[in-house]
């Protein structure tokens, strides 16, 4: 059988890795609806014959770009489903401790832990950026989805405050950031494309 501890650790592990695929899961979505590929996700392969005429020269690229978006399909659909699992999980924890502790113990280890995910996300949040940036990703910068800077609950765990616990809770408000604006600040060389 589980110790409470061992309980708190293993939510907070679940809660963390869900926070993880949750950003995976929006930068899939943000390159799909831009058409581009991830860097990590472009298929790059030679032909074994040289490809004289640029009809096939267009085709081969046509055909490695597609596989690419394909498997960012197939990426979306594992984030999404890996979600749900973790979802589960980290309500099947929250009830356990929600049995074991006092309320108010409860209540401040579910604070304490939707902060340190807020954390993570606003850290993740960053390397999203700058992810865009390198892969030109530009029609969605000046809507980059940024999580608030006032410390919020992580939704699904400390919801619960005076209230039955509500799983699969609706994540945080975020705002709105101009970021073209500031990255011609920074670097005066990036110009984006309309």
């Amino acid at each position: 059988m589980e110790s409470t501890f061992e309980t708190l650790k293993t939510l907070r592990r679940l809660s963390e890795k869900r926070v993880r695929y949750r950003h995976h899961l929006s930068n899939y979505r943000l390159y799909r609806k831009n058409k581009t590929v991830p860097k990590g996700l472009k298929i790059k392969v030679r032909a074994g014959l040289p490809l004289s005429d640029s009809d096939s020269f267009a085709n081969w690229k046509g055909i490695l770009k597609n596989a690419s978006l394909e498997l960012m399909a197939v990426q979306i659909s594992i984030c999404r489903k890996t979600i749900h699992e973790l979802s589960q999980q980290i309500d099947s924890k929250t009830r356990k401790l929600q049995k074991e502790l006092p309320k108010n113990e409860f209540e401040r280890k579910l604070d304490s832990i939707s902060k340190i995910c807020l954390n993570l996300s606003h850290t993740l949040a960053s390397r999203q950026c700058h992810k865009l940036k390198r892969d030109n990703v530009t029609k969605e910068l000046s809507l980059l989805v940024k999580p608030n800077l006032k410390p919020q609950k992580e939704p699904g765990l400390a919801d619960s405050v005076g209230k039955r616990y509500r799983p699969h809770a609706t994540p945080p408000k975020v705002q709105l950031l101009p970021l073209i604006a500031n990255s011609r600040q920074e670097k005066q060389t990036y110009s984006p494309k309309v």
